[in-house]
């Protein structure tokens, strides 16, 4: 496939910008980013109990501790965030093989990709691009004050995803609301699908809920209490946070405050990502 980067280029609005990595004798869809100004939100939610206790096997009782707590106001930074998960053709084209298990139809998300992987991604785009990779090789540390892409950090997912919208579930009303702009349990048939089949949400992104999981910059760890902008997460941890809930996730991780803790050294057929740039 040939790889024919980088028109970047804005529309009449300004604010949504294209990188053309495919070949357009193939079908398929460039990558397609969009403006999403900065602004304040109340990140988190209080909604399921600050901790619940956990009895082993052995009788021992321990509390765990809910880590969509506290609720927290965060300002970030404008940014710019693709309007659909990476897909497995876009993935192929700029890193040359595909790794996911569901292949076959032209714009299903990119899965099975590792956090690694994903930035790596990053990088190879970024250099593609001729902007600055934000990765490190070393340990994987992320330079912000770069110029090209990456993995979003927890607090840009989740304000995309809210789009201004109070409520458990951003741009969808009610659980069965979601069946709109997501594809999980309840409406997947078991399988994820093709990107943007469904409505975008109100920043006019497709399937930040469900389809896949999505890939965040951030170590896991829990939240501080006070008010912050541009939240980097913890500065150390052995997991990474995925958001947003996949094909096979029941509503309740579809809320906009879900948060997962994975290896980022693995890969999984219900986690993609999508990235963003400043």
């Amino acid at each position: 496939m040939a790889l024919l980067l980088f028109s970047s280029c804005g529309n009449d609005q300004g604010n949504l910008f294209h990188v053309d990595i495919v070949d357009p004798l193939d079908e398929g869809s460039d990558i397609s980013l969009i403006q999403v100004s900065g602004g304040s939100f109340l990140m988190g939610s209080a909604l399921l109990p600050a901790y619940t206790i956990i009895t082993s096997p052995d009788g021992t009782q321990y509390l765990s501790y809910n880590p969509e707590r506290p609720v927290h106001s965060v300002t970030v930074q404008g940014f710019k965030i693709s309007t659909r998960e990476i897909t497995q053709e876009q993935y192929k084209a700029v890193m040359g093989v595909n790794p996911s298990k569901y292949s076959g139809m032209i714009d299903l998300p990119a899965e099975q990709v590792s956090w690694e992987q994903a930035a790596s991604f990053c990088n190879k785009l970024s250099e593609i691009s001729g902007l600055d990779r934000c990765y490190s090789l070393v340990n994987w540390e992320c330079d912000f004050s770069r110029s090209g892409y990456r993995l979003p950090t927890e607090a840009e997912w989740e304000f995309a995803c809210r789009a201004g919208i109070p409520g458990e579930y951003g741009s969808a009303a009610s659980p069965e609301d979601l069946t709109r702009i997501a594809w999980f349990s309840a409406n997947s048939g078991s399988s994820p699908h093709q990107a943007a089949t469904l409505s975008a949400n109100a920043a006019g992104l497709f399937d930040m809920q469900g389809n896949v999981w999505e890939w965040c910059n951030d170590r896991y760890g829990f939240y501080n209490c006070n008010s912050q902008t541009d939240p980097l997460g913890a500065a150390n941890g052995q997991f990474r946070i995925a958001r947003g809930g996949s094909w096979a996730s029941t509503a309740d991780d579809l809320r906009a405050a879900a948060r997962k803790a994975l290896d980022p050294k693995l890969g999984n057929y219900t986690v993609g990502f999508r990235i963003v740039r400043r």
